[in-house]
């Protein structure tokens, strides 16, 4: 019989220092099931780490947070093949071992209701966020879940989604206990950019712009990151600007007061997107994501601002499929501001399916 195939991807990084950052995402098996993937970077290579995942059920994870080198936490979700409710998925590393962590899931009704968590965020051991989506059948409404770990539980908030509203977070940033940012995208006539905020002591939705013009423009914002209370930016794209079916990147900045859309540089005949973003200071911050070509390959992109504009960075591209490149970024991270990792997803020559992609860089800072 001919040899099965399998998958393996990277969704998320975090680092807690240049020999100390954990990446995490989803390894399908021969007979195509999902099961978390968690890979330790120590300085000098990636290592496989064991990470349990709930008895009879498939698990994805989607996001990270190394704290420290004993305090980690990952996200995401498991699920059975026979359609029964998501449910969220939340594991710790203590420095020994990753453990599976109880985590409310608020929609278990319905046939069709989900539970999902997509990234994590912290300012310590016992602040943390998780942020995600409900899908709840009864209600007809589609909300942005909110976790919150106290030292010793998670507990759900309540989510600044109208009644029968389509709303999703996507990522989310802690800046301190009373200053935390989701972002994401909602669905009305069409789909657009979603930015809430915690004040800590409730979530609202906050205005954001969205890349518009003629046609119905899909806007989604992908990941969103703080140097400063003032100084937060979010990474996105938008598909079919002006009726064309190609992909628009762009970044929102909010400056203490509003969100302010920002064009970025775009490659690729089928355009470009970012997927993850992480500011380091005020002169500095970085995006990754992929170029689209029509052709079907796909090309990892790296930006960084410099203080004033968005410049394309030189990024490797190992993967191919055939004679076609097919490599793509979906998360970076920094170490203390000064090294960055970056991971995604790399098709490796004749085997025709997706392996992990991860990569560093180490930021030269201006005098």
């Amino acid at each position: 019989m001919p040899r099965k195939l399998t998958n393996s991807t990277f969704a998320g990084v975090s680092a807690s220092g240049p020999d100390e950052a954990w990446a995490v995402g989803t390894f399908s098996d021969q007979s195509a099931l999902d099961h978390p993937l968690v890979e330790h970077w120590n300085g000098t290579k990636w290592a496989l780490i064991h990470v349990p995942q709930p008895a009879g059920q498939q698990a994805v994870l989607s996001g990270v947070d190394d704290l420290a080198p004993d305090n980690a936490w990952a996200v995401g979700e498991s699920f059975s093949g026979s359609g029964q409710n998501g449910l969220t998925l939340i594991e710790h590393w203590n420095g020994t071992a990753w453990s599976i962590v109880p985590s409310p899931s608020p929609a278990v009704g319905a046939g069709g209701d989900s539970n999902v968590l997509t990234s994590i965020s912290g300012t310590g051991s016992d602040d943390l966020w998780a942020a995600g989506s409900e899908n709840n059948e009864n209600t007809a409404t589609l909300s942005v879940l909110l976790e919150h770990w106290d030292g010793t539980a998670w507990t759900v908030a309540t989510s600044p989604t109208p009644m029968f509203a389509s709303q999703i977070a996507t990522a989310i940033t802690a800046i301190s206990p009373d200053d935390v940012w989701v972002v994401g995208e909602q669905f009305t006539d069409s789909m657009r950019t979603l930015a809430a905020h915690w004040d800590g002591t409730a979530w609202s939705i906050v205005r954001t712009p969205d890349l518009s013009s003629a046609g119905t423009p899909q806007n989604q914002l992908t990941g969103v990151s703080a140097a400063g209370p003032d100084d937060v930016w979010a990474s996105g794209f938008a598909n079919n600007v002006d009726k064309h079916n190609l992909d628009v990147p762009y970044t929102l900045h909010w400056n203490g007061t509003t969100w302010q859309l920002a064009k970025v540089p775009s490659m690729g005949s089928d355009g470009s997107r970012l997927n993850g973003i992480v500011a380091l200071s005020a002169t500095d911050a970085w995006t990754v994501g992929q170029i689209q070509e029509s052709d079907g390959a796909l090309l990892t992109i790296t930006e960084q601002f410099n203080g004033s504009a968005w410049k394309i960075v030189a990024s490797p591209d190992p993967g191919s499929l055939g004679k076609l490149v097919v490599n793509t970024l979906q998360w970076v991270g920094s170490a203390g501001g000064k090294d960055l990792f970056a991971v995604g997803t790399q098709e490796i020559p004749g085997q025709l399916v997706n392996r992990t992609l991860a990569g560093g860089r180490r930021v030269r800072r201006r005098r």
